[in-house]
């Protein structure tokens, strides 16, 4: 089996200089180091992250789960088993949805999800908030669609904010 590697750098701008934070899971070391400013430019708070398999880069997704409806915990066909093979392949993994009956009702929910919201704001504000800040290859919502699949607009959400839109009975179904 190859060899699989993340590195992850956070920068955080200063008035004068930025702080860099790099991990490494290959060795486990985390470096940290100020830059003086004009030494490198990039964007206040960007991360990059990178799951290198051999000569292979796999791409990174952020994907978000609607709760009622969707998943099998809240009357859904979508199966936290399904849900959480996806976190081990290097992806991001939430709720934008009901999330509170998650954490009552999976043990250790938090080993499968990187995120729960939202709180106190809509859902398309959530969505457009994890993709201020979080940056990925593809940004995917699961829900429903109002009327036809359950009472909540998730499709409109992850339209208005630029995500790609999945039924969560075609996520059942492996589609991804």
């Amino acid at each position: 089996m190859p060899d699989i590697s993340e590195q992850n750098e956070i920068r955080i701008r200063g008035r004068d200089h930025t702080i860099v934070f790099i991990a490494d899971s290959q060795d486990g070391r985390l470096v940290i180091r100020q830059e003086p400013d004009g030494k490198k430019s990039k964007v206040p708070g960007t991360v990059a992250a990178r799951t290198d398999i051999g000569n292979r880069t796999r791409t990174m997704k952020i994907y978000a789960f609607d709760v009622d409806d969707t998943l099998e915990v809240s009357g859904g066909p979508v199966s936290i088993v399904s849900v959480g093979s996806l976190k081990p392949q290097g992806h991001i993994v939430g709720l934008n949805g009901n999330w509170a009956v998650v954490v009552q009702t999976v043990p250790l929910w938090h080993r499968i999800f990187s995120f729960v919201g939202p709180m106190e704001m809509s859902k398309d504000t959530f969505l457009n908030q994890l993709k201020t800040y979080i940056p990925a290859d593809d940004y995917i919502m699961f829900g429903n669609i109002k009327g036809v699949s359950g009472a909540s607009d998730e499709e409109g959400a992850a339209n208005f904010d630029g995500w790609r839109f999945i039924k969560e009975s075609d996520f059942a179904a492996v589609a991804r």
